[in-house]
């Protein structure tokens, strides 16, 4: 099928099914509304809150469901009221559902024009990643000098917070499972399996870290409060475990919410969950704002973000499985050209 949108506004996405496959459908596309553009999708990505998605975990699906929080493209068309933005823009932007299809609508207020020479690979490995790290530093309250350690660190958004580490003058450990290297843009890396984990964190950061960030949570929440220093902060954000199918997935949330719930009546150290869904949900402005952020750093050379792997649109399955396999460093994307 033809990329481009031809006289029957045909294209293609990624469909999650009724029995939660990914499969590549035809669409028919709308011509955008007041406020809205279209965007010819050059890539997308692929995160953990797509395979939640697929997996039915947490959020509502809606009666089509199509991953993909991100797209980077080029406007092919463009409804009443969207500002200055006109066709042949190139432009990246935080959504919610869509970004895995040729072509996506976008609200205009949320898409940030690409400025000349930014790689559009990089662009997409940056809107969620980045602009998660830097509203997860901000949500810390973190300030130059502080150090943190993040879990997961060679992943999307663990690899972008050690490289947006670097700009805010922050001191970064984190935490690798099954990977032989021991740094990543600077940062120290420690294996999450230790079982002197804790105290060897404590040791590297003079009796603990401002701040810790947990993708996964569990039991391991207990394990990461306790490397966080005295009126510091626990972030939890992704609770990629809850993934995992069946029981061990329930059983890992609830265990979760419980002792986050415990550790906000305990004194001394702040505990709180981000998402950057809910808080698109409630303040899209905000989200906009970490995304055109996270681009001017990429265009001014002051981030450096890692494309792990690309795929081609209709492989989004064997993406799913990549990203799930833990043996990616950096972003996983969908070529959608």
């Amino acid at each position: 099928m033809n990329n481009d949108s031809d006289n029957n506004n045909s294209s293609e996405r990624i469909v999650i099914t009724r029995r939660n496959q990914l499969e590549l459908m035809p669409w028919r596309m709308p011509a955008p509304g007041a406020g809205e553009i279209r965007v010819r999708v050059a890539y997308s990505g692929v995160s953990f809150g797509d395979v939640m998605l697929r997996r039915h975990v947490f959020r509502q699906r809606p009666a089509v469901a199509v991953p993909g929080y991100e797209v980077v493209g080029t406007i092919d068309a463009i409804g009443p009221g969207v500002g200055d933005l006109k066709q042949g823009d190139r432009v990246a932007a935080f959504i919610e559902y869509g970004g895995n299809a040729r072509h996506a609508l976008v609200r205009a207020r949320d898409a940030v024009v690409l400025p000349a020479g930014v790689d559009e690979a990089e662009a997409a490995a940056v809107v969620l990643n980045y602009a998660s790290a830097l509203g997860m530093i901000e949500a810390a309250g973190l300030a130059a000098g502080d150090d943190f350690l993040i879990h997961g660190a060679t992943g999307g958004v663990g690899s972008a917070m050690l490289d947006v580490a670097r700009s805010y003058g922050l001191a970064a450990l984190g935490t690798t499972r099954g990977n032989t290297r021991t740094d990543l843009f600077g940062a120290r890396l420690f294996d999450t399996r230790s079982p002197s984990l804790v105290d060897d964190v404590r040791a590297a950061s003079s009796g603990g870290v401002r701040a810790v960030f947990d993708s996964r949570a569990g039991r391991g929440l207990w394990r990461s409060r306790a490397m966080v220093a005295p009126g510091g902060a626990l972030i939890v954000f992704g609770l990629s475990s809850a993934a995992t199918p069946g029981w061990a997935g329930r059983l890992a949330t609830a265990s979760s919410l419980l002792a986050l719930g415990l550790f906000n009546v305990l004194p001394g150290k702040r505990s709180e969950i981000f998402a950057m869904d809910k808080t698109y949900r409630r303040t899209p402005a905000r989200v906009q704002v970490w995304v055109a952020r996270a681009i001017a750093m990429l265009a001014g050379g002051k981030i450096a973000p890692i494309v792990g792997a690309t795929l081609r649109l209709e492989q989004a399955a064997e993406a799913h499985r990549l990203l799930e396999s833990g043996q990616v460093v950096g972003k996983v994307l969908l070529d959608c050209r």
